[in-house]
């Protein structure tokens, strides 16, 4: 079953291999005062995907939409579902 996402912006098309999310939390210490520190945390979706070439690529997954899913477009797939 091979999912084909397109990114938005250029409309290329890549295969899509796999999803994930991730969280992280970063803690600095102030370089004078040990006492005090910079805490940095965030939250992020990344989905791995491949080009033409085969090359495996991880990219930010708000940047590109599913357009196909076995050869069948996506519009297609959720029609019968309404």
């Amino acid at each position: 079953m091979a999912t084909i996402v397109e990114n938005i912006e250029s409309k290329k098309r890549f295969v899509l291999i796999g999803s994930s999310f991730s969280y992280f939390k970063e803690v600095t210490e102030n370089r004078f005062f040990k006492f005090l520190r910079n805490t940095e945390q965030g939250e992020f979706e990344v989905i791995t995907i491949s080009n033409e070439k085969g090359e495996i690529l991880f990219k930010n997954a708000d940047e590109f939409k599913v357009v196909e899913i076995d050869g069948k477009p996506i519009s297609e797939i959720l029609r019968w579902q309404q």
